[in-house]
């Protein structure tokens, strides 16, 4: 397994940008991240464009099952893969993999490229779970910042999504395989968000001496969601715990 497992690195206004769908009385968190492979041959990538129904389902697969484990996962829960080798995917309305079974036709944008041929092997996806309040949504967004954020967990997580998609290629996709073990080069998160509700609320050390959610949160917190809690209540008893 590689060791190039890097930090976030993305600003708070580069949030998920995968469609989602509106159920009720939910928060969506939506958690995307981007993995590379170790290098297998120059065709690899050729191969997951011209298979990539196929490919999408191996891969948001393995993923998803790494996320829910000894975690029970919604029916709407969902992995959506953005890109594949670096081209972005096109997706309707319902293109994300989720624990129900599905089957849909995604295609890769157009590019001036040729050739998918010598491209890196990587793969940006955008994990999409479901919250029926704050503190769920909160413990949620903790369970995956500490499988994918940290160590040792990472390296587990990396592990698991690692065997995972050898199984999963083996058994559905074996020219994907072609004979060799699917090694995770290196990981990097990208950005986390919520959808519907009223979240990021910060300690506005220095003023108020209370926590606030208006959006005016330093960018130092704003980009680092170990400032960031989705309740007042989380926040407080986070940042301000002398108080309680």
């Amino acid at each position: 397994l590689g060791q190039q497992f890097l930090p976030v690195t993305s600003s708070a206004d580069e949030i998920a940008s995968a469609p989602s769908t509106t159920y009720s009385n939910t928060v969506e968190l939506h958690y995307k991240s981007k993995l590379c492979l170790a290098p297998t041959s120059a065709a690899t990538c050729t191969t997951i464009m011209n298979n990539l129904d196929q490919s999408q389902h191996v891969f948001q697969d393995a993923i998803l099952s790494t996320a829910c484990d000894n975690e029970e996962c919604k029916p709407q829960d969902a992995v959506q893969i953005d890109s594949f080798c670096g081209k972005p995917v096109i997706h309707g309305e319902s293109d994300a993999r989720k624990t129900k079974n599905s089957h849909r036709r995604l295609r890769p944008k157009k590019s001036s490229q040729d050739t998918q041929e010598n491209q890196p092997l990587c793969i940006e996806f955008n994990i999409q779970m479901h919250a029926e309040s704050g503190s769920d949504a909160t413990a949620i967004y903790s369970h995956l910042n500490y499988i994918f954020e940290t160590e040792p967990a990472q390296v587990e997580t990396m592990q698991s999504i690692q065997k995972n998609l050898n199984s999963l290629a083996g058994d559905h996709f074996p020219e994907f395989v072609n004979g060799h073990n699917i090694e995770i080069a290196s990981y990097q998160h990208i950005s986390y968000s919520t959808i519907g509700l009223a979240s990021n609320w910060y300690p506005d050390w220095g003023h108020s001496e209370t926590c606030r959610n208006d959006g005016a949160e330093p960018v130092y917190m704003a980009d680092s969601p170990s400032f960031i809690t989705l309740t007042k209540e989380d926040c407080c008893a986070k940042h301000y715990y002398w108080k309680l």
